[in-house]
């Protein structure tokens, strides 16, 4: 399912809360970018995945981002670009839970305020795949997203001068998707 309207709306919400956390900690200013279109093109990913295991709201959420963008995220986050290398390393694993964290919370936050109930998610699982390979687990080979509705989201940031992008998908039982559809 693509964005309807709604989703879009919840999204804008989310990441401009998500960027007034961001730039109270980051070390350059980051800003939604128009300049990245979304594209359906494979590309080496790392990967950051929520979990919400309450069984009347169950959902999960995954956050990609193109792994060669990641020394213009960590410049733009900590300061100093890190060096690519052919294993992820742990602090850019931990790179990506941070801004995940921030970004997916501010999702989860702003569904769960149009819902009117509480969402508590567990996470973050990291993975570093291409991204084709990745969400093919994530949609049909795990469990708790077989049979789920899938909403993507695609959002390009500033960051410091520099255009990255993030793709996000959402899982969710029809009903609740749905439920969020009707509002």
């Amino acid at each position: 399912m693509e964005n309807n309207s709604l989703w879009a709306k919840i999204s804008k919400k989310a990441f401009e809360r998500a960027l007034e956390r961001i730039n109270k900690v980051s070390s350059y200013k980051w800003d939604i970018s128009s300049n990245i279109k979304s594209s359906d093109n494979d590309y080496d990913a790392i990967c950051c995945y929520f979990q919400v295991k309450d069984p009347e709201r169950e959902m999960s959420f995954a956050m990609f981002f193109k792994r060669e963008d990641l020394p213009i995220i960590s410049k733009a986050f900590v300061g100093y670009g890190f060096f690519i290398s052919q294993k992820v390393s742990r602090a850019e694993e931990l790179l990506v839970e941070e801004l995940s964290n921030i970004i997916l919370n501010s999702i989860i936050s702003e569904v769960s305020n149009i819902l009117k109930e509480k969402i508590i998610p567990i996470g973050p699982k990291t993975v570093h795949a291409p991204k084709d390979t990745a969400m093919e687990v994530l949609s049909s080979a795990l469990p708790e997203n077989k049979s789920k509705v899938s909403l993507k989201t695609f959002i390009g940031f500033d960051c410091g001068g520099k255009d990255i992008s993030c793709e996000i998908y959402s899982f969710m039982p029809e009903v609740l998707a749905s439920k969020l559809a009707d509002l």
